[in-house]
């Protein structure tokens, strides 16, 4: 099912497990499941509960919102698997399967670990391992790679394929990536508003659209890379160097190298690609160039002036100069507030401008990136994450940061809202002159918007190129491999570009 944020892609899902919020009434129609006994059950109208993960279950798309953050990911296999009649031995032994077979290095540690302390896509891959332990009959994933790198992103997808032709289950994926729709569906619904405009096999769809609205997703998605060739020639003045950074994570007896000896320097008004598979340190990185982090040892220098030795009397200054937008951008809005007012709120704690203008100025950039007056009054919890992720870039940006780091600022958008943020954020760079530190799996991003690019792997610096140049021979190993990964959908086959 393929559409842009807020189409109804996910509130039909939910429709089919009977989960839908309290305002939100079916008053005509009928959605009739028939399982593999052949019995049909009348999902308006039965009991939601004995469907619920034994018959059909859900990959929701906010991974760390599914997941209990007060309990270990162990807890939360014995928690689903406990009316199963399996011993806490054969449930562990199961939950290391799913989990080495979703590409977790050390599954053992994983299970002692709390959601909070895994990055966006391994809590993706955490619940997506969650369901497919109930062996349902059919799997609904709502963007279930939307926090995946390539990599996990090829394997996921080549895993639900498998799974579901040797179990013979049924899956309904939710998605606004038009690459991963024509990967993995024999057809695709195109929703627009709640309507279904165009439905077919993925050739007819990707390749030959008929509606307008198609025609809009695909074309978004073929966006060409930036001529970026007269700013390569002109080099520019370092803003933010990050010398040696290590960061290591110590629990018990166990050590995780996120940083390792991480070094770069980044230009004034240049914008930076941050390049590598979940868990390999990008969002580490992030965190500790504006001090939610402390590194173990190095210098992160901005201006020449060392990050970890300014006093606690300078972060605020600190804070207008380099904006963050997080990954989980739901998780980083105050649910309580409205859109207009998490937008109002950094320009009062930052008395950038008297009262009287903070609301213009807050609306003003909140339409700059597309949200409306109706919209701008709702708060988080009647948002979509698309929306939500826009509200994020917003409060972001009303500070006019110098540097803004955006870790998977567009992942959750759908590719016409996603092209519209890269087209606006490459806009206010031009007007503005910031620096951006674009942290991203999608290569497509990276390509879309970024002069050089840093390549992580296990923490370490693999390679720091110009973006032209990803595609060249001598690349190392691990870059070739993650664009090996990355699918030309218009011609039916993996590439290099």
């Amino acid at each position: 099912m393929l559409g842009e944020s807020g189409s109804g892609k996910s509130t039909l899902g939910k429709a089919l497990l009977g989960i839908l919020s309290r305002n939100a009434v079916i008053d005509s129609g009928e959605i009739r499941y028939i399982s593999r006994d052949g019995v049909p059950v009348d999902l308006l109208h039965c009991d939601g509960r004995s469907i619920r993960g034994s018959k059909i279950a859900m990959v929701y798309q906010d991974a760390h919102l599914a997941l209990n953050p007060i309990k270990k990911i162990r807890k939360h296999f014995y928690d689903v698997l406990e009316k199963t009649n399996k011993s806490k031995a054969e449930i562990e032994k199961k939950a290391l399967e799913l989990l080495r077979t979703l590409e977790f290095e050390n599954p053992a540690r994983i299970l002692d670990l709390y959601p909070f302390e895994l990055s966006g896509g391994m809590c993706q891959r955490v619940c997506i391992a969650l369901v497919l332990s109930l062996e349902p009959e059919m799997i609904i994933a709502d963007e279930p790679t939307s926090a995946l790198d390539v990599l996990c992103q090829k394997e996921v997808l080549n895993l639900l394929k498998r799974i579901q032709k040797d179990m013979g289950l049924s899956l309904l994926l939710i998605t606004h990536d038009v690459g991963v729709a024509f990967e993995i569906s024999d057809q695709i619904i195109v929703l627009e508003k709640g309507v279904i405009v165009e439905q077919g096999g993925p050739d007819a769809i990707i390749k030959n659209p008929q509606h307008p609205y198609t025609q809009r997703l695909i074309a978004a998605y073929k966006v060409a890379p930036l001529d970026r060739s007269e700013e390569q020639d002109n080099p520019k003045e370092v803003i933010l160097s990050l010398q040696n950074v290590t960061k290591i994570f110590e629990k018990k007896n166990d050590k995780k190298i996120a940083l390792n000896n991480f070094s770069i320097d980044i230009g004034n008004n240049e914008t930076v690609g941050i390049l590598g598979e979940s868990g390999c340190g990008k969002s580490t990185l992030a965190k500790c160039l504006v001090g939610l982090i402390h590194p173990n040892s190095g210098n992160i220098l901005f201006r020449k002036d060392n990050l970890l030795k300014w006093e606690k009397k300078f972060h605020k200054d600190m804070c207008r100069a380099i904006q963050f937008v997080f990954q989980d951008a739901r998780a980083s809005l105050n649910p309580r507030r409205t859109a207009i007012q998490l937008v109002e709120e950094p320009l009062k704690y930052q008395n950038i401008c008297p009262p009287s203008e903070r609301e213009g100025r807050a609306r003003k950039y909140l339409h700059m990136v597309g949200i409306d007056e109706c919209t701008q009054e709702r708060k988080p919890p009647r948002l979509s994450t698309g929306q939500c992720q826009r509200v994020a870039i917003a409060r972001a940006l009303v500070c006019e940061p110098e540097i803004l780091i955006c870790d998977e600022s567009v992942s959750a958008l759908d590719m016409i809202i996603q092209d519209q943020i890269l087209q606006l954020l490459e806009h206010l760079q031009k007007e503005c002159n910031f620096t951006m530190l674009m942290i991203s799996h999608d290569i497509r991003v990276i390509k879309r918007s970024c002069q050089r690019v840093a390549v992580m792997n296990k923490g370490q610096l693999c390679e720091y190129i110009p973006v032209q140049c990803l595609d060249d021979e001598d690349r190392s190993p691990f870059t070739k491999r993650l664009l090996g990964c990355f699918v030309n959908i218009f011609e039916g086959s993996e590439q290099n570009s």
